[in-house]
């Protein structure tokens, strides 16, 4: 139970930080998710099961801010969460390098993902924008994944899920 109220603290933390105050730190109105590259690290990290269950909810919380289709980042996310945890089976999780290069490439599919989604509906996006959050949240990501990893290797994060 304090693994999840935990994982609903932080998802809920940075969701408030991605649409407040991260704003802030703007280049060219472009500027990075938080809450996306958690999500990403933690999936790499933990597994299919933790993924889907994560990126469902971080994309139900990043869809009340998204004004152009409900169910968008929700689909989107909890299909890159996935690709994340089958990525990060086979990869050493200690090492910082493959996750970190995993999330530009990540988001750079969530934002075709999302600009095909957005074409079919006949919606106008900046594609310029999806290279340079990519690379803004590969940066942040070499920050946070350290941090990620510790916060999973902690003993009430390593027990399994019970329903």
């Amino acid at each position: 139970m304090k693994k999840v109220l935990t994982l609903i603290g932080i998802t809920l933390l940075l969701t408030i930080l991605d649409n407040s105050f991260v704003t802030f730190f703007a280049i060219k109105s472009v500027y990075p998710s938080l809450l996306f590259i958690f999500v990403i690290c933690y999936s790499i990290i933990n597994g299919e099961v933790e993924a889907i269950m994560l990126g469902v909810f971080s994309g139900f919380l990043q869809d009340i801010y998204f004004f152009h289709g409900f169910g968008i980042n929700m689909l989107v996310n909890m299909l890159v969460c996935y690709i994340a945890a089958i990525i990060g089976k086979s990869i050493f999780k200690e090492k910082s390098f493959v996750p970190i290069i995993m999330t530009l490439l990540l988001s750079l599919f969530k934002g075709i993902l999302i600009l095909g989604i957005f074409y079919l509906l006949k919606i106008k996006m900046n594609t310029y924008n999806v290279l340079l959050v990519s690379i803004y949240n590969m940066v942040l990501s070499a920050i946070a994944y350290r941090y990620v990893y510790k916060l999973s290797e902690t003993k009430f994060m390593k027990k399994e899920w019970k329903f």
